[in-house]
């Protein structure tokens, strides 16, 4: 049990400074009383160093910085575009178009260093911060790349070469179970991650640990099960090799064979605890960020679960049996499917069931063909076209509920009472397991029940890169002034309905388009299809009107030959504030409401044209005399919005700056 402490006192300090400090601290407090009446003193202090070291470490890595020119050192993760590359103790991402480098190649690379920043979207995925919880801060640009030493491996020729074989629906289920590249583009795959069950469409440690069990006991026909067991695992290693640096593959082989050398070498001297841990443990000495990524957390947290329930499991039989493994899986990802989703979907359970066996036995298929280099075209043609009527056809009967934006506290709050009721429920201690279940039940109703329409007034800039979004929130009465526009990316399936999940927004009164650019208006079709928008507005149509607390009156009524000199414009007064949106408008614009003594003084400036220097004079800042400016654009964008004249403007009055591409959304609550 000590080797447990020891883990959770590494990771309360590699988190300490990630998390609000109060929440830090108290929660080390917590886990500390715990301790004293638990360890003895000598085991107290080897938590307390190692809890230092988690906070230590980190501290050391970032203050180490190596600013050579010429990088020496091996690639450590390869992908279709880009690779990741090992040069002394520090890691960079590497852009390359059709990437043809493969893992543990030795390369030169001359290049200056940049800090990694890329675009990202309200709801989407967040690429910087994948690459920054892997340890990645900076990237390799403008390179010379030399190769020192091929790689002994020629692994995404040979997977590129595999997937070749199949048509394009059936490589893309193959592409995501295997090798855990998903295009989301494809139905079938989309239809899992709508589900909340994308997680089945990835080779992870639990249809391996299935694999390697089966593998055993047929094996265990014809051999011993000494020999059985470390044959059944060892048989996984190069699928390991060709899905480096998948953590959850060498997280579950790894275990397997710590878990067989306890077993028949050391005759049980460890229990299933000890090893899990120090595991755990001994991952984080070779490469602490290792906490911070989510195969790490969930793979040792779902072990130290399932030691805990151990007992619990093997007192049920049958069919019984065979539901409660699903159903942990189930609870215990129900935060971070339902947090990446904004709802929780109701069939889950069932659906996961239906679908995991299924996905085995494809899963198995395809490695079978795999290691034979033999792809079985028919076969997986006619078990592909099995999988996407299953899953199109149990889409029909999906039932969402929508949860509020959970905090990053909920998870760890969520996981200690999941840990805590299964050890009260083995141990019997049923007084103190309804608490806890009570407790457990009670947050998660509290997140379901949308209650903020009851009380909640906020405006929110929502991140749609560049482009404009703002969504009006007046309890129930919600107004949306523009929903912004890529050209390969629906944003509003992507970002806007998400997001509208997350804050228990179930309708659109009024959508309000500023103008007829895309950035601005080019998601609102998408929207009206896929989302309950009552009224639309354009520039063209528009009519003043008040909805709650909220009144929109144009200020820029006047007629101009240029699209964005006719952008809506409005002075709105909301949560004790004065907001003025400028859509696209001009300094002509800007200085026709000056001249007709317009109502444009204001506390936030919604900054028009995303801080072009076609926008913004100083006599319009002077007349409005905000405190704050806000600027939607997205980062590096081609236009080089904003211009530095804008921003140098508002420095010189002392004015505030936000920017969506570098804060995400903005909220005024």
């Amino acid at each position: 049990m000590a080797i447990f402490f020891y883990l959770i006192s590494a990771l309360l300090g590699l988190y300490f400074l990630r998390w609000n400090l109060i929440f830090s601290i108290l929660l080390t407090t917590i886990f500390f009383i715990i301790i004293i009446f638990k360890l003895r003193s000598k085991k107290i202090l080897i938590c307390v160093l190692s809890f230092s070291f988690g906070i230590i470490v980190p501290i050391i890595k970032n203050s180490v910085t190596n600013n050579d020119y010429i990088h020496v050192g091996y690639v450590i993760e390869a992908k279709e575009n880009y690779f990741l590359f090992q040069s002394k103790f520090e890691k960079y991402y590497v852009y390359e178009k059709d990437n043809k480098h493969e893992i543990f190649e030795k390369l030169e690379i001359r290049s200056n260093k940049e800090e990694i920043k890329f675009t990202t979207y309200e709801s989407q995925f967040d690429f910087s911060d994948y690459l920054k919880n892997k340890g990645v801060k900076y990237s390799l640009s403008n390179k010379n790349i030399i190769t020192l030493s091929p790689s002994l491996f020629s692994l995404r020729k040979h997977k590129d070469n595999f997937l070749s074989n199949y048509s394009d629906d059936t490589k893309d289920i193959i592409a995501s179970l295997l090798f855990n590249e998903r295009n989301y583009e494809n139905e079938t795959i989309l239809i899992s991650k709508e589900m909340n069950l994308i997680y089945l469409f990835s080779l992870s440690g639990i249809y391996l640990s299935v694999f390697i069990s089966a593998l055993k006991k047929f094996l265990s026909l014809f051999l011993n099960d000494k020999i059985a067991e470390f044959t059944s695992i060892l048989l996984f290693v190069p699928l390991s090799i060709f899905l480096f640096p998948k953590f959850s593959i060498i997280r579950i082989l790894c275990l397997k064979i710590f878990k067989a050398i306890n077993y028949h070498v050391l005759r049980k001297k460890f229990s299933n605890l000890e090893i899990v841990s120090f595991l755990a443990i001994l991952f984080l000495i070779i490469d602490f960020n290792l906490a911070y990524q989510e195969g790490y957390y969930i793979g040792f947290c779902l072990s130290i679960l399932f030691v805990f329930i151990a007992p619990l499991i093997t007192k049920v039989k049958g069919f019984k049996k065979a539901i409660l493994f699903p159903f942990i899986v189930y609870i215990f990802m129900l935060p971070l499917s339902s947090f990446q989703n904004g709802y929780i979907e109701l069939l889950s359970f069932i659906f996961q069931i239906l679908l995991l066996p299924i996905n085995e036995i494809y899963l198995a298929c395809t490695i079978f063909g795999f290691y034979l280099n033999i792809p079985f075209n028919n076969l997986m043609s006619f078990l592909t076209n099995i999988i996407n009527y299953i899953y199109y056809g149990l889409s029909f009967i999906s039932i969402k509920i929508n949860i509020s934006y959970l905090s990053i506290y909920f998870a760890p709050l969520y996981y200690f009472l999941l840990i805590a009721i299964f050890y009260l429920l083995e141990s019997k201690r049923i007084n103190h397991l309804k608490i806890i279940a009570s407790s457990l039940i009670f947050i998660l109703v509290l997140f379901c029940v949308p209650i903020t329409s009851l009380y909640k007034d906020a405006i929110y800039f929502i991140n749609v890169g560049q482009g404009d979004s703002i969504l009006f929130q007046n309890k129930n009465n919600i107004v949306l002034l523009d929903t912004g526009g890529v050209k390969n990316n629906d944003l509003a399936k992507n970002s806007l309905i998400p997001f509208f999940r997350k804050h228990h927004i179930s309708h659109i009164d009024y959508l309000l388009l500023t103008h007829d650019d895309f950035d601005h208006s080019g998601a609102s079709n998408s929207l009206i299809s896929n989302f309950p928008v009552y009224n639309v507005y354009n520039n063209k149509n528009f009519k003043d009107f008040t909805i709650g607390d909220l009144t929109f009156n144009n200020l820029n009524n006047y007629s101009f030959d240029n699209d964005n000199d006719n952008s809506l414009v409005f002075n709105v007064s909301f949560i004790g504030k004065k907001f003025l949106f400028m859509g696209d408008a001009s300094i002509e614009v800007e200085k026709r409401l000056i001249n007709d003594k317009k109502d444009i003084d204001c506390d936030i400036l919604k900054v028009g044209h995303h801080g072009s220097k076609t926008s913004t004079c100083e006599q319009f800042i002077r007349e409005t005399s905000p405190k704050e400016a806000v600027i939607s654009s997205g980062l590096n964008n081609y236009y080089g919005h904003p211009s530095s004249e804008v921003i140098n403007l508002l420095n010189k009055y002392e004015i505030n700056i936000r920017l969506t591409s570098y804060e995400g959304t903005i909220i005024y609550q």
